[in-house]
């Protein structure tokens, strides 16, 4: 009997004793974490179709033979049967923005709680959370200011949490776990997931260094860099050279760009655009430096001093444009430490002289909304939807309108297969317009005008 016991109490011992190590000891070593494609249960980690990421909560959101949006307090929809604008709820607070899942259609207040409306019928209040919100497949991503990851499912129950090694406060995607931003100055950081060999809703973190400038030329006195820095000239700096000559050939009145060679090309990212077909869109700025070719002898009697920025800005010149850029997903998740990120630029010119409010993705698809900086001869401001294949890079304006307000807050543009949505408010945010235009920009409707009254009034 005493043997039994001792045997039943050894087991014991060792199922404790193999519990704590697998939930307490383990997973604070690195070793015990490997990439999706080396788990032993790499079909049961969340890797979805690198064609799609996560979407974003936002005030329009395509469902099935419908589209939903958001006014103020209130969830409304348009069916594809009879194109009439009807109420489907309303809540106690302004909803931020929506997310659609087959039935399951996800609202976020401004009092940071998520309710699901199913069936478009019954209102459940799943959670209270703040920070960004995402849909992908059929789970809830959650990144706050804590630098925290959390995912749930669709009834709000937390499948796991998880700490992120960055959070941008301004501009993040996720796709398959990773997680994708824009840093303070422009740069790009990417959280690659490691999963725990025994539970792979245990992550950590890692953030390989990303480099986006690149360097052409031997470093000068004023901008010390490595020797191992320095690129050869191939053919991505080859085409970044030969556009950007051609602009500055009529900017550049002061000097003869021939006489210069390629310094540098960096890119600064403004927004980072949802995953779609493949790619993550960036509109960002690219700033490429010029240096002139003789700036050694032109110095070489200032040897003796330290050199002032005019002296510098003359045998400098420095020019930037904003662009669309693009990266392959599968491209960001091979990406090693110290490499750098490869990435296409759409070959198109984005406006000039007018702000970009809003920049939206549908297929290979990108929709532009801009503002005039200022009113026109007759007093009025304008805004302008352009449409650019984000293949060839071909821009067209479709469509242009009057702004409904003479003093305005930021406008926003939103996309659902078949229609453009573009939200207008008043300087103080108490009244919004909403207008609908088809992708084509033909058939302007005005949905809700200032009064926050149903009018589908053609435009």
């Amino acid at each position: 009997m005493k043997r039994k016991v001792k045997i039943l109490f050894a087991i014991v011992f060792l199922i404790v004793l193999i519990s704590v190590l697998l939930v307490f000891v383990l997973p604070n070593f690195d070793f015990m974490y490997v990439s999706a494609n080396k788990h032993w249960l790499k079909e049961k980690i969340a890797v979805h179709d690198d064609n799609t990421g996560g979407k974003i909560i936002k005030k329009v959101e395509q469902g099935e033979n419908a589209e939903y949006f958001v006014y103020k307090d209130r969830l409304m929809y348009i069916e594809n049967t009879d194109d009439k604008v009807k109420e489907i709820c309303k809540l106690p607070n302004d909803i931020v923005g929506i997310l659609v899942k087959d039935k399951d259609i996800l609202l976020y207040d401004n009092n940071s709680n998520i309710y699901n409306v199913i069936s478009g019928r019954e209102r459940v209040k799943i959670l209270s959370t703040w920070g960004d919100i995402y849909l992908e497949d059929k789970n809830i991503y959650i990144l706050n200011n804590k630098v925290d990851y959390e995912k749930y499912d669709l009834n709000g129950k937390r499948i796991f949490s998880n700490k992120l090694e960055y959070i941008s406060p301004f501009n993040n995607i996720i796709f398959d776990d990773y997680v994708f931003s824009v840093d303070g100055h422009g740069g790009l950081e990417i959280n690659v997931p490691s999963y725990y060999m025994f539970d792979i809703n245990k992550i950590k973190y890692q953030i390989p260094r990303l480099k986006l400038l690149r360097y052409y030329l031997p470093s000068a006195e004023w901008n010390s860099y490595r020797e191992e820095d320095i690129l050869p000239y191939d053919s991505f700096a080859e085409k970044v050279d030969e556009t950007a000559r051609k602009r500055i050939s009529t900017d550049a009145t002061d000097r003869n760009i021939d006489n210069y060679n390629l310094q540098s090309i960096n890119l600064y990212a403004r927004e980072l655009l949802e995953v779609s077909d493949g790619y993550i869109y960036i509109l960002g700025m690219q700033v490429i430096n010029y240096r002139d070719r003789e700036y050694k002898e032109k110095f070489s009697k200032n040897s003796f001093r330290e050199l002032t920025s005019e002296e510098i800005g003359e045998v400098m010149y420095e020019t930037d444009e904003y662009k669309i850029f693009r990266i392959k997903v599968e491209d960001i998740k091979n990406a090693s430490d110290k490499s750098y990120i490869k990435y296409e630029i759409i070959d198109t010119s984005l406006r000039d002289n007018a702000i970009v409010e809003g920049i939206v993705i549908k297929g290979k698809t990108l929709y532009l909304l801009y503002n005039d900086p200022l009113d026109n001869e007759k007093g009025d401001k304008n805004l302008y939807v352009f449409s650019i294949d984000s293949d060839t890079g071909l821009s067209k304006e479709i469509y242009k309108k009057k702004v409904f307000f003479s003093e305005q807050s930021e406008p926003e543009i939103f996309c659902t297969d078949e229609y453009i949505f573009i939200y207008e408010y008043s300087n103080d945010y108490e009244k919004t317009c909403i207008t609908r235009i088809n992708r084509d920009g033909s058939s302007p409707v005005l949905l809700i005008d200032e009064n926050g009254e149903i009018v589908m009034k053609p435009l």
